[in-house]
């Protein structure tokens, strides 16, 4: 939490080198792992191709821009920064794909941040939060829930 952008680019690509080490990788439900439970939900992956996201979205041809923004935080002026970049570089058409751990907080700040982009100039303010929350009823965009802990 709090990582630099540098630093978790650095940690991720250290993993990547020592996932690419080992024969064989295991990978444990996401909930399961969460909870410790004691015969976890898993695949076993031989010999795989380990690569990182932004490798393989762009060996598809498409552009990449990774946020680094902590769950349950706001963005940091730097990745507003970052995403009002790639926003206005997008051709009149394209289209962009957001996702987070579990797609509901950060995922639905960005997908209204690109809403609000394209389309406060003939839609209201509470129309494109409303909209956001009957698409993705996240804590992130629900101002009437108590999100304090």
């Amino acid at each position: 939490m709090g990582k630099s952008r540098n630093a978790v680019i650095a940690d991720e690509q250290s993993r990547i080198a020592a996932l690419k080490q080992q024969p064989a990788v295991e990978i444990i439900h996401r909930k399961d792992a969460k909870h410790g439970l004691e015969n976890p939900r898993k695949v076993v992956l031989k010999n795989p191709d380990i690569s990182s996201e932004e490798d393989l979205v762009k060996s598809a041809g498409a552009d990449y821009l990774r946020l680094m923004v902590t769950d349950h935080m706001g963005p940091r002026s730097e990745d507003i920064d970052l995403f009002l970049a790639m926003e206005r570089a997008l051709p009149e058409h394209g289209r962009v794909h957001i996702h987070c751990g579990v797609g509901q907080g950060r995922t639905g700040i960005f997908i209204a941040m690109h809403d609000m982009l394209k389309n406060a100039h003939h839609v209201s303010f509470h129309d494109l939060i409303e909209r956001q929350l009957a698409f993705n009823p996240g804590r992130a965009l629900d101002f009437n829930k108590d999100v304090t802990h």
